[in-house]
């Protein structure tokens, strides 16, 4: 910086900044070759390289090497810090009159400061894809790539930008220092207040003492025993959010936790390949036994097979976890109107539990594929009333144990060497929450994630380009599930008919397909594509005819004036997040309906919208579910004894004439029968306006082209179980990484 003032050049940098002025009144440079026009544009630097600029030695010399192609070339440069103008660049301020009412919240989150700036150096590229993402979506000012911000970390520690301060600490401040940059400050004549103390602007008092980077730590004392390093590779999965708990009697389990369950428990009954999704396999029950009115239901429990706390599995274990969720006030919604009031479930001798059924229903076994059917220790499960903690630490029978699991970020599994099923190849598997799955394909992009599944169309373009650079092998359907929005009957607005309809003759279901979809979704009309047995092509979702909702609206706000303002009805828009991609759908959706419906946001963490959900504390939400190829466990959500209280009927709209419907299907062993009855159904739920139909989901099931033995799991017959579908990735057991 010296070399530029005895050569006059010009120096191009913000205006208003501080250190310029320091060196001019000592001497360094001239007030004439400062100019403070800088914008933070490259332009002028490119265009005209006789001159110096301000930057940062972290970005600007990779980007004018590597970004910048006009340039292209290395940059010479001086840190601030070595030409004797340290300041701290980075702080955490206040203002010094709130310090008393902040310091409670201060000794709080310092350290918490503190101790990411130590993991984001040891780990940052998650932090790093978080970044990235946001600063692409807003595209404000900074705008950078995983590219940069990988040279960034490396040139922060290569130049000592990051590091601890005064005696080994991350985050504390050399008072010393300070009064130099204030002197320094003073003699350029600058204005501040008379007598500004180091005390009065700086305070290391909220610091952890203990919080420092590796090389200042002091070794710990080496273990006396050390258990031997696990053998195999860790194979690392993405999920788009967190559950409650990865206990099945008592936890509420959606596609995330079935695929961290999926690695710890197993299931009485697994349901295979073939197209119907009837055709089933042996899981934990070897085998089973109807009457000939399809109402009870015998099945014999595996012999020899281990929990992962040595006890072995039994008819009693089987009785007991079916029982806890018969019990549970939410669980048992889902469950306990297939089974008669009493006696659901009983033990027949200490290996054949026999299920009492309270209608014919010829596929019952499919629900023991499910959440039902996944059987912890007997031991465990009694431990968990009174240690409700444990309900996070699961112990099942599956080919891995539990090892340790931090809410909302990464839960690992460890291989069980004496799994039942046979040999388990990875050491273990670590599931990482990703609410936000375009953050997963950039983790996967820079290799911190193996396995994802999502259903955001940002993040399957994003995962698609991979897969034409050969950076992921990827596998998609979308014959499983469906999107749509749903309306809670039960409360206003949406009590009305007239609301629903106007709802949804005003939904601007064309754009949403056209910003939401990408040309990546289909557009549905009823829970089942086209290609289903079960699609009925006389279905048809009304949307974007605004001359139909507006009389509706006009009629209902005369009828109900506290229910609108400024002649809308007032609705409550609630989602899942934090997702760009569900920020999106709120405002494509709530755009559309704003002539019509005055619309307010609520996003909710996962775990606690579908709570609100059952519960009914909703207007509107936006939803995945149904479509599966088996419509049978479709009664589920749809039958009137699922409405209460707490409801898994989401809507909470009963339809006597529907459930016999769908009983009557159940009851059948006639596929054509079964095919017109759902067929009339889909027509009923049309006609109802309690769902609104988007889009049949895509799923996009992404792997690193290291992992090897994909699809090639079995069940213990030898059957061929689903793979890669409706967010479910194959099964992890038999799954490897090359070198």
């Amino acid at each position: 910086m010296a070399d530029l003032g005895s050569e006059g050049i010009t120096i191009n940098v913000f205006g208003g900044g501080t250190f310029a002025d320091v060196f001019v009144a000592e001497g360094i440079w001239s007030a004439d070759q400062v100019d403070p026009s800088y914008d933070g544009s490259p332009a002028r630097f490119v265009a005209d390289q006789t001159i110096a600029q301000q930057g940062f030695a972290s970005a600007e010399p990779f980007q004018y090497e590597h970004v910048f192609e006009e340039y292209g070339k290395a940059v010479a440069f001086e840190l601030l810090h070595d030409a004797g103008f340290q300041v701290y660049s980075q702080t955490v301020g206040i203002r010094p009159g709130d310090l008393e009412d902040l310091r409670g919240c201060l000794e709080l989150i310092v350290p918490v400061i503190q101790q990411s700036v130590v993991d984001y150096d040891a780990a940052p590229e998650r932090a790093n894809a978080m970044i990235v993402d946001a600063v692409t979506l807003f595209e404000d000012f900074w705008v950078y790539d995983m590219d940069l911000a990988a040279f960034s970390v490396q040139a922060q520690r290569d130049l000592g930008l990051v590091g601890n301060g005064p005696d080994g600490i991350v985050g504390n401040m050399d008072a010393d220092r300070i009064q130099t940059v204030i002197d320094k400050i003073a003699a350029a004549g600058m204005d501040f207040e008379a007598g500004l103390s180091v005390s009065d602007i700086m305070t290391n008092e909220f610091i952890d003492t203990s919080i420092s980077f590796p090389e200042y730590e002091t070794a710990a004392p080496a273990p006396t025993t050390t258990a031997a390093p696990l053998e195999g590779a860790v194979i690392r999965v993405a999920v788009e959010a967190d559950t409650d708990g990865l206990n099945p009697t008592v936890n509420r389990f959606a596609v995330s936790a079935y695929q961290m369950a999926r690695a710890v428990y197993d299931p009485l009954v697994y349901v295979t390949e073939d197209p119907c999704g009837c055709v089933l396999a042996p899981g934990l029950a070897e085998s089973w036994t109807v009457s000939d009115d399809y109402m009870t239901w015998d099945f014999k429990i595996r012999e020899n097979v281990k929990f992962h706390d040595g006890t072995m599995l039994t008819g009693e274990a089987v009785v007991y976890a079916i029982n806890q969720q018969l019990k549970d006030p939410l669980i048992s919604l889902a469950f306990r109107p297939i089974f008669i009031p009493q006696g659901a479930v009983e033990l027949v001798d200490d290996m054949t539990v026999r299920f009492n059924l309270q209608r014919p229903h010829v596929d019952f076994p499919i629900y023991l594929s499910t959440q039902l059917g996944l059987i912890p220790s007997l031991e465990y499960m009694m431990a968990t009333i009174s240690d409700q903690s444990l309900n996070q630490a699961p112990v099942g029978t599956g080919p891995f144990r539990f090892a340790s699991r931090e809410q909302d970020f990464m839960t690992r599994f460890e291989r069980n060497d004496d799994y039942w099923g046979g040999e388990v190849i990875p050491a273990a598997i670590e599931v990482y929450v990703y609410t936000d799955t375009v953050l997963a394909a950039d983790a996967m992009a820079v290799g911190d994630i193996d396995i994802m599944s999502t259903s955001n169309v940002d993040a399957i373009l994003a995962l698609r380009d991979l897969e034409f650079s050969g950076d992921v092998v990827l596998y998609e359907e979308d014959g499983g599930e469906e999107g749509f929005g749903m309306l809670n009957t039960s409360k206003v607005p949406f009590n009305d008919i007239r609301a629903r309809k106007a709802l949804a003759f005003s939904a601007p279901l064309d754009d949403y397909m056209e910003f939401i979809g990408q040309g990546v979704l289909r557009p549905a009309d009823s829970w089942f594509p086209p290609e289903s047995p079960y699609h009925n092509p006389n279905v048809e979702q009304a949307h974007d005819v605004l001359d139909q909702a507006t009389p509706l609206v006009a009629e209902y706000c005369t009828e109900f004036p506290d229910n609108c303002a400024d002649g809308r009805i007032n609705m409550e828009f609630q989602y899942s997040g934090p997702s760009v991609i569900q920020e999106r759908i709120y405002d494509i959706l709530s755009e559309g309906w704003s002539d019509h419906f005055n619309v307010t946001k609520d996003m909710k963490p996962q775990d606690a919208h579908i709570n609100e959900v059952a519960f009914g504390q909703y207007d509107f939400v936006t939803w995945r579910q149904m479509g599966i190829a088996n419509p049978d466990g479709d009664v589920t959500w749809l039958n009137c004894t699922a409405v209460g209280f707490v409801s898994l009927n989401w809507p909470r709209l009963c339809d006597e004439e529907r459930d016999a419907l769908m009983y009557q299907a159940r009851g059948s062993s006639n596929q054509d029968e079964r095919i017109g009855l759902w067929q009339q159904v889909a027509e009923m739920i049309n006609a109802d306006y309690a769902y609104l139909m988007f889009n049949h989901t895509m799923w996009s099931h992404a792997y690193s082209p290291d992992v090897a033995g994909i699809c090639d799991y079995r069940f213990p017959d030898g059957s061929v179980p689903r793979c890669n579908y409706s967010g479910y990735t194959d099964y992890y057991s038999q799954l490897d990484k090359v070198e």
